[in-house]
């Protein structure tokens, strides 16, 4: 990260890093739940991975674009976006399937939740003042880390030993797990100074931001 220095950007980019891990492995352990159950609903694995894998896409795709730019409150408190979101997917997940609901609705509603979360950190990041947008790619590449544990995790482990609902249960606790960790990563912009602070780009792709 540039234009800030010392021990506060590094616990920041650790934090955000480790809410990206966290985020990533509590959705893919929660598609390795819904592939359970849409398999139990339509009967074969291969139909059931095709509908969790294009109704996980479009809802997340769908999810990034309704959620709404510019909100007030994340010009106060950063955090406040991604934690909302996180909460609002991760809840989502794990209480909907109590609910006699259908099992594909439910599936590409809460794909549209977990799109907000991709949408709300986007937001905030753009408006934080300290933020490197070169390092956007490495706290990807740890969301992408944690959906990789969270199927080894789902499939190997507490889907053939826990069961389903404990998969689902422990989805929901590294989704819990993660929001503290945005609070840290994104504190409001007082920590790393204002906006008149912070480096400006003027380049073309970029002025719109």
């Amino acid at each position: 990260m540039r234009g800030a220095g010392g021990t506060a950007p590094r616990v920041y980019m650790t934090s955000l890093a480790a809410a990206f891990f966290l985020s990533g492995a509590s959705a893919l352990l929660f598609e390795v739940y819904w592939i359970r159950q849409v398999t139990l609903a339509v009967g074969t694995t291969p139909v059931a991975f095709a509908l969790v894998s294009s109704l996980s896409v479009l809802g997340l795709g769908m999810g990034a674009r309704m959620f709404p730019r510019g909100i007030p409150g994340l010009r106060s408190g950063l955090w406040a976006g991604p934690v909302m979101a996180e909460a609002v997917s991760g809840l989502s997940n794990a209480l909907l399937p109590e609910f006699p609901f259908p099992t594909l609705p439910s599936l590409f509603l809460v794909s549209l939740f977990a799109g907000f979360v991709i949408a709300a950190v986007t937001e905030a990041w753009k408006r934080f003042p300290a933020a490197d947008r070169t390092d956007i790619g490495p706290l990807y590449a740890w969301n992408f880390l944690g959906g990789g544990f969270g199927v080894a995790l789902g499939g190997f482990l507490l889907l053939p030993v826990a069961g389903i609902a404990s998969t689902r249960w422990v989805a929901l606790a590294l989704s819990i797990l993660s929001l503290p960790l945005f609070v840290a990563a994104f504190p409001g912009r007082e920590r790393f100074g204002s906006a008149a602070d912070a480096p400006v780009d003027d380049s073309p792709g970029c002025r719109r931001l």
